[in-house]
């Protein structure tokens, strides 16, 4: 009922009868040749290669085959943009196009060799449009696209034009509504710093009170010399970096800038970052907060919801993959 390989691919068997038994094996379609679509066919064999230069003539070969432009983006692209342009995907210059994109699909298999200049040739012989008049590139692959330049009866273009995007706004329409006048408070980032300021207050602890205003006022002029993001962020960074404690005579404070681990958090670089959280997380600013305090934030976050949490290295977490839960019922209860 469908076509398919065997690297992966999932199928669904059913051979109930009232189901299976209308359908009938459809023949593959018939396709030009490669040679009719100016495709080179290297039919050089291994041992032909050997025997005539050795292994040296094999590598270098190789090596050519592989380093030949590559058409096959070129001829995707344009296949769409064609079928998007003359809205249709049956006709006989379509079906050259779909005929080229499959043996360019599977070219290095089957040692085809289809220059730029072929490509050009293909265009010119087949009568295709090109220069200023190239198929115009399809709206809804076009991130700029406006629904008026779209094509209603092109049934994508009027399925993300007319319905998804509709739909889409609305929903953000109503989620910005709903969740306005919701403040980003989370206690497991913003505790350090509110905790340490009020049991300066109470303790009356003149330097720590001193040291953690000082802290948000420096944080303060920081946030308010970011003019752009782009621009400026890393040399923001930079600076966030910079800032230490200025009463290091203090006891607790001198503590607070102790290290355990050479790359480990210190509490003062967790203090910091809880600072930044409590006093500069809002919806504009959160791009700011999370690009110089992220490091220390997730550390925060990870030891607070589970105590467990274990690091792990750059390395590892490459090869770490996010799994789709299947028990749907314990994602609900989450």
């Amino acid at each position: 009922m469908s076509n398919g390989d065997y690297d992966g691919d999932r199928y669904w068997i059913r051979w109930e009868p009232s189901l299976v038994d209308g359908f009938r094996n459809t023949p593959p379609p018939a396709m030009r040749s490669p040679e009719e679509l100016g495709i080179e066919v290297d039919s050089e064999t291994l041992s032909k290669s050997l025997h005539t230069g050795g292994v040296n003539n094999f590598l270098r070969k190789n090596l050519e085959f592989q380093l030949q432009s590559n058409v096959l983006g070129k001829c995707a692209n344009y296949q769409e943009s064609y079928s998007y342009s003359t809205n249709t995907i049956s006709s006989p210059e379509f079906d050259r196009l779909a005929d080229l994109r499959d043996y360019l699909a599977d070219a290095p298999k089957n040692g085809y060799r289809f220059s730029d200049d072929a490509w050009e040739l293909f265009l010119r012989n087949g009568k295709y449009p090109t220069g200023v008049r190239y198929p115009r590139k399809p709206a809804y692959n076009d991130p700029w696209a406006s629904k008026p330049g779209h094509q209603r009866t092109h049934i994508v273009d009027f399925l993300k034009f007319d319905v998804i995007t509709p739909t889409t706004d609305e929903f953000y329409s109503q989620l910005g509504e709903h969740f306005k006048n919701m403040k980003p408070d989370d206690d497991d980032l913003d505790s350090l710093y509110s905790a340490r300021y009020r049991n300066a207050c109470v303790d009356k602890n003149a330097g720590i009170k001193k040291e953690l205003e000082d802290l948000v006022d420096t944080l303060s002029r920081l946030a308010k010399a970011l003019a752009g993001y782009d621009e400026d962020i890393e040399r923001a960074y930079d600076e966030y970096k910079k800032i230490d404690p200025r009463n290091l005579l203090e006891p607790v404070i001198r503590e607070w800038h102790q290290k355990s681990l050479d790359y480990g958090p210190t509490t003062w670089s967790l203090l910091k970052a809880s600072t930044l959280y409590a006093k500069f997380m809002t919806r504009p600013r959160a791009h700011f907060v999370f690009t110089l305090a992220g490091r220390e934030l997730l550390y925060m976050k990870a030891l607070q919801v589970d105590p467990a949490a274990l690091p792990v290295t750059s390395d590892i977490m490459k090869t770490m993959k996010m799994r789709k839960c299947r028990d749907q019922s314990y994602v609900r209860k989450k």
